[in-house]
């Protein structure tokens, strides 16, 4: 986990904005899929909200 966490502080903006990106897609079709296990849909969407409140909580940050 500490070399993907080093590795992760080495990436320029548009290499974290296409990951990020992935991620929500990824996350948003888990949570919606009805073929994907309801534990899976229910964890996906509860990483998903998680993951979305931290980017608004850092993009109001911003704001200030």
């Amino acid at each position: 986990m500490d070399k993907a966490i080093e590795k992760l502080k080495l990436l320029n903006n548009k290499q974290l904005t296409t990951i990020i990106l992935w991620l929500i897609r990824d996350l948003l079709n888990w949570s919606k899929n009805d073929r994907v296990r309801d534990e899976l849909r229910s964890h996906s969407a509860m990483i998903l909200e998680a993951f979305l409140y931290q980017i608004n909580k850092q993009t109001i940050n911003e704001e200030e």
